[in-house]
């Protein structure tokens, strides 16, 4: 795909915990050359004095300092129009990285921003700024959207990955199955479920 992926802290954790990254950049037709990530995303997600604070285990550790290694980094000094992140920062649920990543966004058109943080999603869908919500319609991919996405292709390697770290996402975990695996047509029909009210909520951020 043309364009860059802009990925957030939460996702970015996540399908690092899960060892899902390559398969998320396959599925939306990317590669970690057009992906950004915050600068201090590194700094937030491995903290020197607690390397597993976020990460839990140090497999994950490893897997998340070689994705952030492989990507792009950016920062505020990016920003054209520093206004956008002063107008973001007054809606309750939306914090500085993720005002960074949607004001990001806007000011390159052609981008999509992968998002873990249900948060900022609502308060995005409460936001009644047309020069904001317009510039976003279609352009923001959530774990529900991308995990659907993924396995209409290879379920049972996707439903491996979620149900091998229940403690994850607590959503994901109980679509796939929590104490017993889940069907194919159990799972799509929870995701889809998520994705119908997410959609509903407003504005038409989400990509189809």
């Amino acid at each position: 795909m043309s364009g860059i992926l802009l990925v957030d802290n939460d996702a970015l954790l996540k399908l690092s915990a899960y060892d899902l990254f390559e398969e998320a950049l396959g599925c939306l037709h990317f590669i970690p050359q057009q992906v950004y990530i915050l600068a201090t995303a590194k700094y937030k997600l491995l903290p020197a004095k607690s390397r597993l604070k976020l990460c839990k285990e140090e497999e994950v550790a490893d897997r998340l300092e070689a994705i952030i290694a492989s990507v792009n980094e950016f920062s505020e000094e990016q920003i054209i129009n520093p206004e956008i992140i002063d107008t973001l920062l007054d809606y309750q649920g939306i914090d500085a990285g993720e005002a960074l990543l949607i004001a990001y966004a806007i000011q390159i058109q052609q981008s999509l921003l992968l998002t873990g943080d249900k948060k900022a999603l609502d308060a995005l869908t409460a936001i009644a700024l047309e020069n904001i919500t317009v510039q976003l319609r279609n352009r923001i991919c959530v774990l529900e959207v991308l995990f659907l996405k993924m396995i209409e292709t290879d379920f049972p390697h996707i439903q491996l990955k979620v149900r091998s770290k229940p403690g994850v996402d607590t959503t994901m975990s109980f679509i796939f199955g929590r104490s017993l695996p889940g069907t194919r047509e159990s799972a799509l029909d929870g995701l889809r479920s998520h994705i119908t009210h997410m959609k509903e909520l407003g504005n038409n951020l989400l990509m189809d």
